[in-house]
């Protein structure tokens, strides 16, 4: 008699090589998520997929307060540098509409 197969044994499999370290990293992240590592990769790869922004986030925050803090300390703001923060809070903002996008359909499949 034939033994069933459990889902995650019918999904695709790839084999890869991390860089010293990053299976430590990994493995950190999975833990503080509460996922397991290949959930965390898994994760990690949608949310890589989900946004368009050019800008990755960690740095969203800094490029948002640097600008932010030269419009400030500038008296002389020009408006070539309005128009590239605005440009930039477009392009997060549409970046961030695509992952609630992404998110909700992803919710509404484990309904």
């Amino acid at each position: 008699m034939k033994e069933k197969a459990y889902p995650s044994e019918k999904l695709d499999k790839f084999m890869l090589r991390f860089p010293d370290g990053m299976r430590d990293d990994i493995k950190n992240a999975a833990e503080a998520s509460g996922r397991s590592m290949n959930a965390e990769i898994v994760h990690r790869l949608q949310q890589s997929f989900a946004g368009s922004s050019s800008v990755p986030e960690s740095l969203l925050g800094q490029l948002f307060d640097s600008r932010h803090n030269k419009l400030l300390e500038s008296e002389a703001v020009d408006s070539e540098d309005i128009a590239q923060l605005l440009s930039w809070i477009s392009e997060v903002q549409g970046s961030l509409v695509q992952r609630l996008i992404h998110l909700n359909s992803h919710s509404k499949g484990d309904e």
